[in-house]
């Protein structure tokens, strides 16, 4: 057992002396690695003096570009300076003033321009700073511009060229305008301007504006506008705006007030109503509805008034006795029977007042066709059968329903009328007598039955005339109330 012990204390002895033995062998290689460390790295040539050279071969090397760019640098910086030494222009010096624009009218205007030195050439463009520049005279006038024209002026050496002077070409003035009112009825109402523009002129496109209470109602080119569709008795504010070609505007407006609704003579008359009517003489006439509206006939007759008295006396044929000769005075009477509608219509023409009325012809001929013209020779009355006439029955029947046909006097009836009985021929002319319509002969021819042959008599009849007009239709009812103490006024 001692010899176990003795043993393992001889091997653990062992071993402790392998591990010394390790250890100094490892500190020996540590003191070589780190010698030859130190050596690399700050011996001579080592790593810290090669880190040295290099930067300091770096720092040289940059120092010489810096010098070299220096170098360069400074012979472009003189290059440069000897360069624009030599090219740099004069440049003309000089003040270049515009004057005003001047408007000569139709849109064009003309500037004056000058120039505060001499020996230089003043020259000018309009709209371009290219091209072909136009030389003038200092104080020059520059004419046929436009507004929005930009002029450019300079001044030039025959090389060099100054800065350019700009005038721009404005209208700053609006248009001028007027209004009238006209045509002003209870519906509508008219607008006419009047405008002018001398600088730039009037737009060629729309050039008015039309507004009714602030609301736009059209843009055209026309100088006066018909409102339409318009309220009676109300108030209304017209406004017009007018523009030039440089968009500059004037406005215009007016109150108006539209009247009272007023009817016209076919909105308002009817048959039997009571009118005046100014004749062609200048008096004041009461006259009565005679055909109205509601007359089936309308379209042919028209509103048509008779006078409710009568105007003057018209005499026809002459007073000759009894003769078998045929001679003047029967002539006459022969010639003023057969004209007798002609010369009654005739004698109302002096009453005709166009104003109100489109035509006039004596009571008794036909509504639609007053001439009743067809030629009768009571001479040689053998040629032609004798025939009743009957065309003052439309005017006598009217008359008589609407209780017009007296009127306190005798009247004419411009109708004729031929009787035959045998031995006698009778031409006659329709009166109204107070009581009736009858027959006054102007010529007759009686047969001598004892001698056979025939005897003439010939009369000169006077007649009254009772004319009867013919409305315009565009005529208004402008105050009476139709009764026969008050009759319509008639108004256009």
């Amino acid at each position: 057992m001692e010899q176990s012990i003795k043993n393992n204390k001889e091997k653990r002895f062992n071993e402790k002396g392998i591990t010394l033995v390790v250890l100094v062998i490892t500190i020996i290689i540590i003191i070589i690695l780190s010698t030859v460390t130190i050596n690399v790295v700050f011996g001579d040539g080592g790593l810290l003096e090669q880190a040295q050279g290099i930067k300091d071969s770096t720092e040289q090397s940059i120092a010489d570009e810096e010098e070299e760019t220096d170098k360069i640098m400074q012979v472009y910086a003189n290059e440069m300076a000897t360069s624009e030494e030599i090219t740099e222009p004069v440049i003309p010096n000089g003040t270049i003033k515009f004057g005003e624009t001047n408007w000569v009218g139709n849109g064009t205007a003309t500037v004056t321009v000058s120039a505060s030195i001499t020996g230089m050439t003043l020259q000018y463009q309009t709209n371009s700073t290219t091209g072909n520049w136009t030389t003038i005279q200092s104080g020059g006038t520059i004419t046929n511009l436009k507004h929005g024209d930009k002029v450019y002026a300079r001044l030039y050496d025959g090389t060099n060229e100054s800065e350019y002077e700009v005038k721009n070409i404005i209208d700053e003035i609006p248009p001028i305008v007027a209004i009238e009112v006209t045509n002003l009825t209870y519906s509508g109402v008219t607008l006419n301007v009047t405008a002018s523009d001398e600088q730039s002129g009037l737009a060629t496109s729309g050039r008015y504006t039309y507004y009714l209470n602030g609301a736009q109602r059209t843009s055209n080119m026309t100088s006066s506008y018909n409102y339409t569709g318009l309220s009676a008795s109300t108030k209304y504010t017209l406004k017009v705006v007018v523009k030039d070609n440089a968009g500059k505007t004037a406005e215009v407006s007016v109150i108006i007030t539209t009247p009272e609704r007023i009817l016209t003579v076919k909105e308002q008359l009817k048959e039997g109503d009571f009118v005046y009517y100014i004749d062609g003489t200048s008096t004041l006439r009461k006259c009565a509805v005679l055909y109205g509206p509601e007359n089936a006939n309308y379209s042919d007759y028209g509103i048509q008034i008779i006078t409710m008295e009568t105007l003057e006396q018209v005499t026809i044929g002459v007073n000759y006795g009894p003769s078998t000769s045929g001679g003047k005075g029967y002539s006459s009477s022969v010639s003023g029977y057969n004209n007798s509608i002609t010369t009654l219509n005739n004698a109302t023409s002096k009453y005709l007042n166009t104003t109100y009325a489109s035509s006039v012809r004596c009571v008794g001929t036909l509504p639609d066709e007053p001439s009743n013209t067809y030629a009768y020779r009571i001479l040689n009355h053998g040629v032609y059968p004798m025939a009743a006439t009957e065309n003052c029955k439309s005017d006598y029947d009217q008359l008589v329903a609407l209780n017009l046909i007296n009127i306190g006097t005798s009247y004419a009836l411009a109708s004729r009328r031929e009787i035959s009985r045998g031995d006698l021929e009778s031409y006659q002319i329709w009166s109204y007598s107070g009581a009736s319509a009858t027959e006054v002969t102007i010529a007759s021819r009686f047969k001598n039955i004892y001698s056979g042959q025939s005897q003439y008599y010939s009369y000169a009849q006077t007649f009254n005339i009772r004319p009867v007009f013919t409305l315009n239709p565009n005529l208004n009812i402008v105050d009476g109330n139709g009764t026969e103490n008050d009759p319509y006024v008639l108004g256009v």
